[in-house]
């Protein structure tokens, strides 16, 4: 089996919580190529840390550098989240999860948590269910299972179609 789900596709995102998401964008464009970015900022979510109710507020910028998916995450609000797990505030940040997409989040969360992974973090983007599960132990980052809707799908397809043949202009693209 080659992924880290069964059933699952393959990685489909590689995220990076971010202390400025503005500048980690120019940085990912000028020494990665990355673009253009689509970026979603100061979005409000209710989320379930840890199994406590929660919020968050977080600016995510999304981009493709060839085959790969480039999601950045900055946390605005104070409390815990599962970036702020890895990353504190004003740490710099760094690589956090990879991304699969799944038909099934409660089936994949299950499997996770029957192999003695832990739930960090779970919500709604839009009307797609997302968790991370907490595999940092055993892969060295967490691991986030979405299910594969429509709108996510078709998100992720405007990015892709976006990099290709991309000439530099319009490098960041407000949501």
């Amino acid at each position: 089996m080659n992924r880290l789900y069964p059933g699952a596709g393959q990685v489909v995102q590689a995220a990076y919580v971010v202390d400025d998401i503005d500048e980690a964008m120019r940085q990912w464009q000028s020494v990665g190529g990355a673009g253009p970015f689509f970026v979603f900022r100061k979005i409000e979510l209710e989320v379930t840390y840890r199994g406590a109710p929660a919020n968050a507020t977080l600016s995510i910028g999304l981009a493709q550098i060839g085959g790969v998916h480039v999601e950045l995450i900055q946390q605005h609000s104070d409390g815990d989240s599962v970036y702020r797990d890895v990353y504190p505030e004003g740490s710099g940040g760094g690589f956090h999860h990879v991304a699969i997409v799944v038909p099934d989040v409660d089936k994949a969360v299950e499997y996770y948590t029957g192999r003695g992974f832990d739930v960090g973090m779970a919500l709604n983007f839009g009307e797609t269910p997302v968790a991370y599960i907490d595999t940092r132990a055993a892969l060295g980052g967490m691991t986030e299972v979405l299910r594969g809707a429509p709108p996510i799908i078709e998100l992720y397809a405007q990015v892709a179609e976006a990099a290709k043949d991309w000439d530099g202009t319009d490098p960041i693209r407000d949501l």
